[in-house]
């Protein structure tokens, strides 16, 4: 779906990504993307497009590929690889880009802690509250 959202939506951009997606056989994500997750404590939706997250306090900076936040859980796609701790990690979302390393059809128990959060206004990573 974030794909879809995205101005770079042609077959041109994301590749690697677009593979893994059409493949439910193929393991493992290009390490340029990690995914978060967070339940949507109010219910309002969000569809965010891709764009560049500064946080000018920290100097960090983020490409967003996209949020999708629906009742009861939102999602936020990175594009940039592995870093120390993107702006989303900051933010406290629960990163779930392990998913990929596990069959399509494969069951597992896992403990993750997900966070509430309230979207506020259209751009990604805003929160009521913070």
């Amino acid at each position: 779906m974030m794909l879809a959202l995205t101005d770079f939506a042609s077959p041109a951009y994301h590749v690697d990504l677009r593979k893994f997606v059409m493949k439910p056989d193929m393991s493992y994500i290009p390490p340029d993307y990690r995914f978060y997750i967070y339940f949507n404590r109010s219910g309002a939706p969000r569809f965010s497009q891709m764009g560049g997250i500064l946080n000018v306090k920290t100097g960090r900076s983020d490409l967003i590929l996209g949020e999708v936040a629906l009742y009861p859980l939102g999602y936020v796609g990175c594009v940039g690889g592995p870093r120390e701790t993107s702006l989303a990690e900051a933010q406290g979302l629960c990163d779930i880009s392990h998913f990929a390393r596990y069959r399509h059809d494969y069951r597992a128990t896992l403990w993750l802690r997900i966070p509430q959060r309230c979207p506020a206004q259209s751009s990604p990573l805003s929160y009521d509250g913070e």
